[in-house]
């Protein structure tokens, strides 16, 4: 009986040394089970992990949620805000960071209107490539930090574009850290103000298909927007290029409504959904 216990214990001692893969195997599996995958993004300061991405909702612990809808798709590491309202007083509305995966950034999609307010934070803190998009608006606010801020690696982006529309308001507006940072505007809106700084401090700013509007002395220098050689803290507003093929009748009483692609609408523009229409040549956000 002796010698039996002993060739066990010899037996298992002997496949520990032999194949310590084996062992470690089953520590990653207790460790998989044990710790939900995260992903590298906070609502209101909870973080979204593998165990609540399916519900991220005041009801499920996301107390920052006040109104709309919020999913998250963590193959195409989107965030897709529909209606959203987003309020935190002690954190970030919405943070963006490095975990692990830093081989491609984040997707903020748009749908409808949306707002995301901190008061003692950021509204909107991103350490990895976003790309905020669709043809929905945002509405970032704090009212003791930057409304959108940045603090990346060498190279980093934010980029705004597909017509997606965002507001940010604060102390600063649109903000990076240590000019490390680009910020890129491609073929959307963008306004941004700020007491100490409307929209600043990047490596450089990148207008594709887009340009800037107000204000009507503002300039590009580097990374910021500069006013009469200083920092702007006016309003900034940088708008698409838009190109519709329309060519609008002055006298037209009928006002017209068309969609961004050009394409005529037979409803009056009250019963339209949401979205960006085109009206006696100008672009109207709904």
């Amino acid at each position: 009986m002796k010698t039996n216990k002993y060739l066990i214990i010899m037996f298992a001692l002997s496949m520990l040394f032999l194949f310590p893969e084996f062992l470690s195997a089953k520590v990653m599996e207790t460790d998989n089970d044990e710790h939900p995958q995260r992903y590298g993004i906070e609502i209101g300061g909870v973080e979204i992990t593998s165990e609540n991405y399916h519900d991220i909702s005041a009801a499920n612990g996301f107390s920052a949620i006040v109104g709309g809808e919020v999913y998250f798709e963590p193959e195409a590491k989107t965030l897709t805000l529909v209606n959203a309202n987003i309020s935190s007083q002690a954190d970030h509305a919405i943070h963006i960071f490095s975990y692990n995966d830093t081989s491609r950034g984040y997707k903020i999609a748009l749908k409808g209107e949306n707002g995301m307010f901190s008061e003692r934070k950021n509204a909107l803190f991103a350490t990895i490539d976003v790309e905020i998009f669709g043809d929905g608006i945002a509405y970032f606010a704090s009212e003791a930090d930057a409304a959108i801020f940045t603090d990346g690696s060498e190279g980093m982006q934010l980029k705004i574009s597909d017509l997606a529309t965002i507001y940010a308001k604060g102390k600063k507006g649109i903000y990076s850290s240590d000019e490390k940072e680009d910020f890129i505007v491609t073929n959307a809106t963008v306004h941004a103000i700020g007491t100490q700084g409307s929209l600043f401090n990047f490596r450089k700013i990148v207008l594709e298909n887009s340009h800037l509007t107000l204000p009507a002395n503002g300039y590009i220098e580097g990374g910021s927007v500069m006013t009469r050689g200083a920092v702007c803290t006016l309003e900034v507003v940088i708008e698409p290029d838009i190109s519709t093929g329309i060519s609008p009748v002055k006298s037209n009483p009928d006002k017209s409504v068309y969609s961004i692609d050009g394409t005529k609408k037979d409803k009056d523009f009250n019963s339209l959904p949401s979205g960006v229409y085109v009206i006696d040549g100008k672009k109207i956000v709904k």
